[in-house]
């Protein structure tokens, strides 16, 4: 695509992943890195190790952005993306109620804009998903790849079945 970027941040989560970010220099040597790597044990030592990667983390995108990053708006992002959590379940919860009160088209064109859209749109357009489906609607549950958009569904669908989740 042409996309581009100005930064990337890679999280460390796995060993592909830090193989990519030292990778990464070779192939775009003036893009800005940042390797965040935050542990997930619950212990006093992995929240002050967390504690310096986040104030890296924070240090890298001020000098990104020529703008340094303050509490305030960081917790009401992480605010922000919680409810946006919250409205994700709401959705889930909604496409596999019996009868489903959500299409499973729906609901992936919804999470789609939602991916693209900052996070307050996202919130309004995943909470207002929603659509009447038969009572009668074979229930569905896709497995594999990711769908670039609701197509598959759509079909699915037109095909009196409804589907209620995937993974």
């Amino acid at each position: 695509g042409d996309a581009q970027s100005d930064a990337l941040i890679v999280c460390a989560d796995s060993q592909a992943h830090v193989r990519l970010f030292y990778v990464l220099p070779a192939v775009a040597p003036h893009l800005p890195l940042h390797l965040l790597d935050l542990p997930r044990a619950e212990s006093n030592a992995a929240r002050r190790f967390a504690h310096v990667q986040l104030e890296s983390l924070m240090s890298f995108l001020g000098g990104v952005t020529g703008r340094p990053a303050d509490l305030v708006s960081l917790r009401a992002a992480a605010q922000a993306e919680r409810e946006l959590g919250r409205a994700i379940v709401r959705l889930r919860d909604r496409r596999r109620a019996v009868p489903s009160r959500c299409s499973g088209a729906v609901a992936l064109e919804a999470m789609i804009a939602a991916a693209q859209l900052p996070v307050r749109e996202a919130l309004t357009r995943v909470d207002r998903a929603g659509s009447d489906v038969p009572g009668t609607a074979t229930r569905v549950h896709v497995t594999g790849s990711d769908h670039p958009d609701a197509d598959l569904y759509l079909v699915l669908e037109q095909q009196g079945c409804v589907v209620v989740s995937e993974d």
